[in-house]
């Protein structure tokens, strides 16, 4: 299966280590980490991944429905455009 590039918004309450164990646990499924910069961001916390796409499904399904405690929301990375 082919990796996805994607975006993953942690919750706010989420901890720092909670954060680095899941960037660990998907870097052990195969994800590698292109931008963590914004992780700690008190506005927006979000890490960039390239990850497997049947893992990415898994993260997305566990996030859409709030089972996941470290999650809020997944995304495939795509460029954005906007009309004027």
């Amino acid at each position: 299966m082919a990796d996805k590039k994607v975006i993953v918004k942690f919750r706010k309450s989420a901890s720092a280590e909670d954060k680095a164990r899941l960037l660990d646990e998907l870097k052990g499924k195969g994800a590698e980490v292109t931008n963590e910069d914004s992780i700690n961001s008190s506005i927006m916390p979000f890490a960039v991944l390239t990850i497997p796409s049947h893992h990415y499904d898994a993260l997305r399904g566990d996030a859409l429905t709030g089972d996941h405690a470290v999650v809020e929301h997944v995304e495939e990375d795509q460029e954005m455009r906007i009309q004027v």
